[in-house]
């Protein structure tokens, strides 16, 4: 008897053995993930970021599969520019798969605003130091709080969502007045983009409505106006084997700057960046771009054109030195420069 209890209690803890590496191999897996961005600032620009040596970004994550259909990704931020110990929710994003054998995806949460190309393009990866003026204002912080449904197509995807009309980080929300709330105005978004090898071509909008504002201390209320953009953006790699890469975009829609008051004015932004591979591990890069907050009025466009070099280091660590200038002639100073000497570690 003796034995036959301990070959069956061997045999059960061998099964519960079983059924705990089963379920280990079917648990949820999670991927942690981030980058730090240290750098160097030298800037003459008035009311800019802080001369010297800064955290640009620490941005710290995870990735987690939930089950064979659900994930969800959590990413903050705990630098901002700034030498700030607060953290700053940058992605909160639960991905469902509506059909994962045809690529369909629901998207619900925080996430980068997937108009045009350059917003939704991880600094971790951009070229240049910031991304340019036109996306910087009229979608400030690059995210979004909303649901999209993404399917994929023949060489490439298409979108369509809600989100709250303002980003995360507009100025009117920051600045409100007299009880308004924004995130109770929605706007619709969508596009298409296609893939190919060494290339991409995209087309997407945005339409909805700024609310009404009233600054605080300011009886003068901003008039609810409408809100929409449309994007053309391409990427060529490699242009006939010379090493050459080029990307452009350009936005034309209607707004008003946040929080400047006023109602609803005609707006256009461009840019064309160049890129050289100088080696696997050296690219040069220029970039030219324009952004006209009223293109009804004459002799307020800001330019932007800059160069700069980024050297791949090692695997996960890179170098890159930045020189950018900026001309607005809205402004007391009407020109201004940096130079930026980053390095960055993703992990």
């Amino acid at each position: 008897m003796k034995v036959v209890f301990l070959t069956s209690m061997a045999l059960a803890c061998i099964a519960v053995a079983s059924a705990d590496q089963a379920a280990l191999k079917a648990s949820p897996k999670s991927e942690f993930t981030g980058y730090i961005q240290y750098q160097w600032l030298g800037t003459d620009k008035p009311g800019g970021m802080d001369e010297g040596l800064h955290f640009r970004r620490i941005r710290i994550g995870t990735k987690r599969s939930l089950d064979e259909r659900t994930s969800m990704k959590l990413a903050f931020d705990f630098a901002n520019g700034k030498d700030d110990i607060e953290a700053t929710l940058k992605d909160a994003i639960i991905y469902y798969d509506l059909d994962p054998v045809k690529g369909s995806r629901l998207t619900l949460g925080q996430f980068s605003n997937p108009v045009g190309y350059e917003i939704s393009r991880s600094s971790s990866r951009r070229e240049f130091p910031e991304r340019t003026k036109y996306n910087r204002t009229i979608f400030k912080g690059e995210r979004i709080r909303g649901v999209m449904a993404e399917h994929k197509i023949a060489d490439g995807k298409v979108f369509l969502g809600v989100a709250n009309a303002l980003s995360i980080k507009d100025a009117e929300i920051f600045g409100l007045g007299n009880g308004v709330n924004p995130g109770q105005s929605l706007a619709g978004f969508g596009g298409v983009r296609f893939e190919g090898e060494g290339s991409s071509y995209g087309i997407s909008g945005w339409a909805g409505r700024r609310p009404k504002f009233s600054p605080g201390g300011n009886p003068l209320e901003s008039p609810a106006i409408d809100r929409s953009f449309l994007y053309v953006d391409g990427f060529v790699a490699d242009i006939a084997q010379t090493g050459v890469s080029a990307r452009a975009e350009l936005m034309t829609g209607r707004d008003r700057i946040a929080a400047s008051g006023g109602g609803s004015n005609p707006m256009q932004g461009w840019h064309l960046q160049l890129g050289y591979d100088m080696s696997a591990r050296s690219q040069v890069f220029t970039r030219y771009a324009q952004f006209d907050a009223d293109t009804g009025e004459d002799g307020n466009v800001v330019l932007e054109y800059g160069v700069g070099l980024r050297y791949a280091v090692s695997g996960p660590s890179s170098l890159s030195l930045a020189h950018v200038i900026e001309e607005d002639p809205s402004k007391a100073q009407t020109r201004w420069s940096s130079w930026t000497l980053r390095y960055q570690v993703k992990f």
